[in-house]
């Protein structure tokens, strides 16, 4: 009889995780305090019949989701993730957009990957730096958002 891991059954935390984007290696840029946009939903279309009043058929259709948001502290030196924000960004589309996938794995105790988020063909749309107050003493956060073409759960 196969011994069963104790950790497989308890509910998985949400605050160890890791990010990599494909091509780009430095540490600093798998770093994020948040991730979210984790999500999908298929989307419905009512179909109503002639005749037929105590019902309506609601049909499937195309499976749609969020964009994926990372946030982290600003880093006071940009590595090999901002400069492909940066050229995907401001970019005049006379070369092909750069895509990348984007790993999101959650860790276990040990810090091995329990479940990995693959986001297929991603590209920065969005890049956001939080309000400069001087009456606020907060770390100064970036937030970039990606839209990607599918995502898949390994």
């Amino acid at each position: 009889m196969a011994k069963k891991r104790p950790d497989m059954w308890y509910p998985a935390t949400g605050f160890y995780f890791n990010v990599k984007v494909a091509g780009i290696s430095e540490k600093a840029d798998s770093r994020f305090k948040e991730v979210s946009g984790i999500n999908m939903e298929v989307g419905s279309e009512k179909l109503t019949e002639g005749g037929v009043n105590n019902y309506t058929i609601v049909l499937p259709t195309q499976v749609s989701s969020t964009n994926l948001v990372l946030k982290r502290g600003m880093l006071k030196k940009s590595g090999g993730l901002l400069e492909w924000i940066e050229k995907c960004i401001t970019t005049d589309y006379s070369n092909p957009l750069e895509l990348k996938n984007i790993d999101v794995q959650l860790l276990n105790s040990s810090g091995q990957p329990m479940v990995t988020w693959t986001f297929v063909d991603a590209r920065p749309v969005k890049y956001l730096i939080s309000e400069l107050d001087a009456q606020k003493n907060d770390v100064l956060v970036e937030t970039i958002e990606f839209t990607y073409t599918f995502f898949k759960r390994q």
